[in-house]
């Protein structure tokens, strides 16, 4: 006996061969990553839920935007296209944490509450710290790193006001 698969079913395995990524799941050419953890700490306490960046000062670098979120110990743990590690290179390190207060509320079609927007947004960290051109933060990467970095006494900037 014969079996016909679906066309539509045919169509979608051909194609996820066809298009896949490849085994790993990995671009061809993301180069080798090496383990980076960085310490952000604000007044020497650390600091959580800031997002930490590493700008690429390398041509050669410039496809890969390394990054990461502050845990609760002000570690972040630096992933490069999903996957943990940072290109060899040199980096510049932005830091930026916004926290929102005075949530605007709707009733959704459940008639529950849910927040839709803040009316206002504040910067915790300087600005310069947030800008590749103004940080002051920068480090080589050339095997596995572990840095350290304090961004200072807390501030409340003001970012935005919804009217």
């Amino acid at each position: 006996m014969i079996r016909i698969f679906p066309l539509p079913l045919l169509i979608t395995f051909v194609l996820f061969c066809s298009f896949g990524c490849s085994r790993s799941g990995k671009p061809d050419d993301l180069p080798k990553l090496y383990s980076c953890k960085i310490t952000i700490t604000q007044d020497n306490l650390p600091l959580e839920d800031a997002f930490v960046s590493l700008v690429p000062q390398d041509q050669n670098n410039s496809k890969w935007h390394p990054s990461g979120k502050t845990d609760s110990s002000g570690i972040a743990q630096i992933m490069t296209y999903g996957f943990s590690g940072v290109p060899v290179g040199n980096f510049k390190i932005t830091v930026k944490k916004t926290v929102m207060e005075d949530p605007i509320y709707s009733t959704n079609s459940n008639g529950e509450k849910e927040i839709v927007d803040y009316k206002s947004v504040y910067s915790v960290i300087e600005k310069k710290y947030a800008n590749p051109e103004t940080t002051p933060f920068t480090v080589e990467i050339s095997g596995v790193v572990t840095f350290d970095f304090d961004v200072g006494k807390a501030i409340k900037l003001k970012l935005k006001k919804n009217k």
